[in-house]
């Protein structure tokens, strides 16, 4: 590095487990990184170690630390440096067959996230710092995830039942759809109730949360339309992605579906409600929509082998979007000005489902595609 220490990548590795952040020049000194011995409560972990243009040291990957927890990964910044600006990388599973899919903020002031081949649910604090909230059961496959209006964690599965977890509370409780197969996309309604997308039964349901839960199913009109994204509108309807079928479709809450296409949408993924009023979403085909409440569709081309996929509201009134080859993120305006922002180094692909996180910052998730995929990244 500049200053003269040596920045050693992968290898076993001697970290102190200390409950404050370590220094870099801790870490990475002149000599070596730390040695056994001195009475410390030591563990190992196998890692890859980054320099961020700040002078941090991002440490991630390998076998978890046992007297660490379930952390997964730590950033470890020289003292005096706020945790602001540029793009922060936290690995979500140690054996590169993790899957995170789905993120969303929590009730407790942390953003949560599915681990969609790793069966879990896991939790990330605005530090970076993860650990496991919940292991599900094998096959369970989480997809989506959304916080429901009685404060709990509400995901769909590709088992067919939609999970409903209460951090720190007890053990997760499924609801059975009642026509089965993979679920994608899920969202609070205006009217109280989850919900969400059922793309093998082509259908959008509604569960009704409270005791047993209640289930509604509604056909989408169009055959294999292969729903993936939903999200309320300013209209106080649910507005959806059809993913096969190319279309936007709009149910309102008493189950009355539309579908609007203009021809030319290649493969809609996510969509979410935009400042504007209208409706915004990601195409596979390198394109962005907007849609308007009476079913008006512009398109907006990204660059070529984009791939977008999740879109949300940002901070600063504009939307952004991932883009899954390549694993980095683009920004487009209501008035249609776009811009990308190519992530640093060789990023992982499969940039997947984005939000806005409670620091204000935006995080999003890296799905599998091999060993150095499974991260989350904190993009400001």
């Amino acid at each position: 590095m500049f200053d003269g220490r040596t920045l050693l990548s992968g290898g076993l590795t001697l970290v102190s487990a200390v409950t404050t952040p370590l220094k870099s020049q801790d870490l990475i000194g002149p000599a070596a990184f730390l040695l056994p011995g001195g009475g410390l409560p030591n563990a190992f972990w196998n890692h890859t170690a980054t320099p961020l243009l700040d002078g941090s040291v991002l440490l991630a990957g390998g076998s978890t630390p046992t007297s660490l927890g379930n952390a997964h990964a730590s950033l470890h910044r020289p003292s005096g440096l706020p945790l602001s600006g540029g793009t922060l990388m936290f690995s979500s599973s140690d054996d590169g067959t993790a899957n995170p899919i789905g993120i969303t903020p929590g009730p407790d002031g942390n953003l949560w996230f599915v681990e969609s081949a790793g069966n879990r649910l896991m939790q990330i604090s605005t530090a970076g710092v993860i650990s496991v909230g919940q292991v599900l059961a094998p096959g369970s496959q989480p997809f989506a995830i959304t916080l429901g209006p009685d404060g709990a964690l509400w995901y769909t599965q590709g088992n067919g039942n939609i999970g409903r977890y209460q951090p720190g509370g007890a053990t997760p409780q499924n609801f059975a759809a009642p026509s089965g197969g993979t679920l994608a996309g899920i969202a609070l309604g205006p009217d109280g109730n989850l919900w969400f997308v059922e793309n093998a039964a082509n259908k959008i349901g509604r569960l009704t949360p409270g005791g047993l839960g209640t289930f509604a199913e509604f056909p989408i009109p169009t055959a294999a339309s292969n729903p993936i994204g939903i999200a309320v509108g300013a209209d106080g309807a649910l507005w959806f992605a059809e993913n096969d079928g190319n279309k936007i479709g709009r149910i309102v809450t008493d189950g009355t579906i539309q579908e609007f296409t203009n021809g030319s949408i290649a493969d809609p993924e996510w969509i979410t409600r935009g400042p504007d009023g209208n409706m915004w979403f990601t195409e596979f085909g390198d394109k962005i929509g907007r849609i308007t409440p009476a079913g008006v569709i512009t398109e907006f081309p990204t660059s070529a082998g984009a791939a977008p996929f999740g879109i949300t509201l940002g901070p600063d009134g504009a939307l952004w979007f991932t883009e899954y080859f390549g694993g980095s993120v683009g920004r487009i305006t209501t008035g249609g000005v776009l811009t990308e922002y190519p992530a640093p180094g060789t990023p992982p692909t499969f940039a997947s489902v984005i939000v806005t996180g409670p620091d204000g910052a935006l995080w999003f998730c890296h799905s599998a595609g091999g060993a150095g995929t499974n991260d989350v990244t904190r993009f400001k």
